[in-house]
């Protein structure tokens, strides 16, 4: 998305892209944490405790990716276009993807655990 815009007008569009997503994405995060947190608490019947962990595993790995990787490259960004910046903003994405959607798969697996386990 953000090599579709010139220079002139990059860091305002970059800072806007930021103020924007933030407000749509920290709930559902901070969500996911917390019930990461809480599933370890409060084990499913059914549900092994290797699971849970790699779950919360799943979830601290996004989570520092996001703090570590990405918020400081797009804290760049929002100076004007870098594009080495740019760059490793689209390469560390992957990383997180990764995490979340793997944590999205064991969660279904678990809900599945869960679901098929005797009372």
């Amino acid at each position: 998305m953000f090599d579709r815009y010139t220079r002139h007008d990059f860091a305002d569009v970059a800072l806007l892209h930021q103020q924007r997503t933030t407000g749509v994405v920290i709930g559902p995060m901070l969500v996911e944490l917390i019930t990461a947190v809480l599933l370890i608490v409060y084990r499913p019947m059914g549900v092994p405790t290797w699971a849970i962990w790699t779950g919360l595993a799943l979830v601290i790995v996004w989570a520092a990716a996001t703090a570590w990787l990405s918020v400081p490259m797009h804290k760049t960004l929002a100076a004007g276009f870098d594009e080495t910046a740019h760059r490793k903003l689209i390469t560390t994405n992957f990383l997180r993807t990764f995490a979340w959607t793997a944590r999205g798969v064991l969660v279904a697996i678990m809900l599945l655990q869960r679901m098929t386990s005797s009372p």
